[in-house]
């Protein structure tokens, strides 16, 4: 599931077997209003549903759901794990963290998101030792978040809006960030880069037992 610029619109969900080596799909593709094209110039009638969708979809992630109420996909790299204690993948979107049931192929939104928080150049992975998911805004909020499905909230640790931590704790990347846990260390590995800028390339390392 996902992708990255305008390369596959659709949301289909395909699942690999390695004991058959082949790929299941598991959903039916969703694409965008056909009124809508790859870089997102809406031919559709003004004041229309669907053109009021593809407004949503002008941006990195689209804003709305699909018809059906699952995700769109876009700008999802980066953005998708599985969560072994929910035996779930756990897909963030700019509607809300999602999770997905590969068993009943079920999409389920756990989280629901709103407008303020940004989706650029933001990273999740599994933390093990915290068991759930650490999620962190590289971009203009740098912001690092605890996902509490439970309680349907993500749960703030640090960055800006905090004395102690403040923004200048938080990794900053315009474009992409890219994160793995190390459970034996029990630290996430951050690398972080701006494009075509080398000098904007940086690796961090985040202790999230520390909060």
């Amino acid at each position: 599931f996902g992708g990255g610029h305008a390369g596959y619109p659709a949301n289909d969900v395909e699942i690999f077997d390695s004991s058959t080596n082949t790929w299941n799909q598991q959903t039916q593709p969703e694409g965008f209003p056909i009124c809508c094209n790859y870089s997102f110039i809406s031919t559709c009638p003004s004041g229309s549903a669907e053109a009021t969708a593809c407004g949503a979809l002008s941006g990195s992630d689209p804003t709305v759901d699909t018809p059906t109420g699952h995700p769109y996909t876009l700008h999802t790299f980066q953005k998708a794990v599985y969560n072994p204690l929910l035996n779930k993948f756990v897909q963030y979107t700019a509607t809300g963290i999602w999770t997905y049931d590969a068993n009943t192929k079920i999409w389920n939104k756990d989280i629901p998101l709103v407008s303020t928080i940004d989706t650029s150049a933001t990273a999740i992975d599994y933390d093990s030792s915290l068991q759930t998911e650490i999620l962190i805004q590289g971009a203009s909020q740098r912001k690092i978040y605890k996902v509490d499905h439970t309680a349907g909230r993500l749960v703030f640790l640090a960055g800006y809006g905090d004395p102690v931590t403040a923004g200048s704790m938080v990794p900053y990347a315009w474009s992409e960030m890219h994160m793995a846990y190390d459970p034996d260390r029990r630290l996430h590995l951050i690398f972080l880069e701006s494009p075509g800028v080398a000098a904007d390339s940086h690796y961090w390392l985040f202790d999230s037992i520390a909060f």
